[in-house]
């Protein structure tokens, strides 16, 4: 399962979430990230956009996305030798824990 996280934290630019979200798992089902996968989808304001990209990025200013990756290591289909799991190509397993893909951070302005 795909789950999106989207949280609209601006109020310039009126944001239609619900379409964000789906066109955010329309991508991630597009890319065929193995079995349960998770990412955040957050719409800021001018000033804390250019708090992030100062923090995180070494930026000067406002950009218009950040993405914030968790899962640096998401192997689709393999695994490091002698450490079982699954084999290439084969499904994910109820039991293992979701792809965290991370955060994907929008400035509308």
């Amino acid at each position: 399962m795909i789950e999106v996280f989207a949280a609209d934290e601006q109020s310039e630019v009126e944001i239609d979430v619900l379409r964000w979200t789906r066109l955010a798992r329309l991508v991630i089902a597009e890319e065929h990230v193995p079995g349960d996968a998770e990412l955040s989808l957050i719409f800021v304001d001018v000033q804390s956009m250019t708090d992030l990209n100062v923090r995180f990025h070494e930026g000067t200013g406002p950009t218009d996305v950040l993405a914030f990756p968790m899962d640096d290591d998401i192997v689709i289909g393999g695994r490091q030798p002698d450490q079982g799991g699954r084999g290439p190509g084969a499904p994910a397993e109820a039991s293992e824990p979701p792809a965290l893909i991370g955060d994907v951070v929008v400035c509308p302005r």
